[in-house]
């Protein structure tokens, strides 16, 4: 399989996209000390986040992929994202724990309704069926790509902070 140039910036905008839209539901894997302190919760409520996103896997990917083959996916995949962006300015300017339980219940239509079954429906239809594994190959390489790149600058941009970036006034400002 020859990649265009066409296809290789479609993979890193999906890789992009993917990375994005999956950084909040995990956060707490980057940085489960200063949102543990910051939410104020304990451990369990902070796994209870977790479920509540593993549950919309189990629950949520079925309907999305129903409504990918129903609906315009290309249009439920830019809602998604724009969704994803205004939920996670919420959670920023509201950094508490019922906020997060509501959050991660949006975030478990939006990401795992929304946007996942699209984004399998998109690089599905960048290659044929022969090249199947190469391009979900290729996508996850830049999923991996992206993933690295943006935790790096999260993590570097706390680092500089502190736990201030975690100050809602700070956020809100």
């Amino acid at each position: 399989m020859k990649l265009s140039v066409k296809t290789f910036v479609q993979l890193f905008i999906l890789g992009t996209c993917w990375t994005i839209v999956y950084a909040l539901p995990f956060i707490q894997y980057i940085l489960y000390d200063p949102l543990l302190e910051q939410l104020g919760c304990s451990n369990t409520q902070l796994g209870l986040l977790m479920t509540i996103f593993g549950l919309g896997n189990i629950f949520g990917a079925p309907v999305g992929g129903w409504l990918a083959d129903r609906f315009d996916y290309k249009k439920i995949f830019v809602a998604s994202i724009v969704l994803n962006g205004v939920l996670s300015i919420i959670f920023a300017s509201h950094i508490t724990y019922v906020t997060a339980v509501g959050i991660w219940l949006l975030m478990a239509v939006d990401v795992l309704v929304m946007n996942y079954p699209c984004h399998i429906k998109i690089v599905r239809m960048l290659a044929s069926d022969a090249d199947q594994g190469k391009i979900f190959g290729m996508n996850e390489s830049f999923v991996g790509i992206t993933s690295t790149i943006v935790n790096a600058i999260l993590l570097a941009i706390f680092a500089k902070l502190g736990s201030s970036a975690w100050d809602s006034k700070l956020l809100c400002t």
